[in-house]
């Protein structure tokens, strides 16, 4: 059921052209590369002010209301060119141990960053400019850049598995 999904994606005409197209895949690989930094980076920032690593003097609201819009931003680009990436060869991809781990690695981000806005944040106005932060808020922090450096290596590792 899951292959005759895939395949009846791979016969689309989008599929066709991404596939087939001299410059279509090129480019959004690279803008999905691009957007996929951005995330990382902008997680990567907010994440190191959680852990008390820095931006100290900065609180974690300010940042989180200057840096988030950003995030979630490009974030959507990321998952609207992967998912054109992912269109190219659908019956190929969803079968990659590589793809596998990079979906389970942002669904588990995903669910950290909930875990974070739900829970942990709720108490903000305690601990936002406090010296030390709590425990829960640096360990959602490191999780976090663990889970997104684990993201980007899934993802470079399936340029190697797939067969051209």
């Amino acid at each position: 059921m899951l292959l005759d999904w895939a395949l009846a994606l791979r016969a689309t005409s989008l599929s066709h052209f991404i596939r087939e197209s001299d410059t279509a895949f090129p480019w959004l690989e690279c803008a999905h590369v691009i957007a996929i930094s951005m995330v990382f980076g902008m997680v990567l920032y907010i994440d190191l002010r959680l852990m008390n690593l820095a931006s100290r003097r900065q609180s974690v609201s300010s940042m989180l209301k200057m840096l988030l819009p950003i995030t979630f931003g490009s974030f959507g680009l990321a998952a609207l060119t992967g998912g054109l990436l992912f269109l190219c060869q659908p019956d190929k991809y969803l079968f990659l141990a590589a793809f596998q781990l990079k979906m389970l690695f942002i669904a588990l981000a995903a669910l950290n960053t909930g875990y974070f806005h739900y829970w942990v944040k709720d108490n903000i106005a305690q601990w936002d400019n406090a010296a030390t932060l709590p425990a829960s808020v640096r360990f959602s922090g490191a999780i976090s850049i663990v889970l997104w450096i684990s993201v980007l290596f899934a993802g470079r590792f399936m340029g190697f598995m797939l067969e051209p």
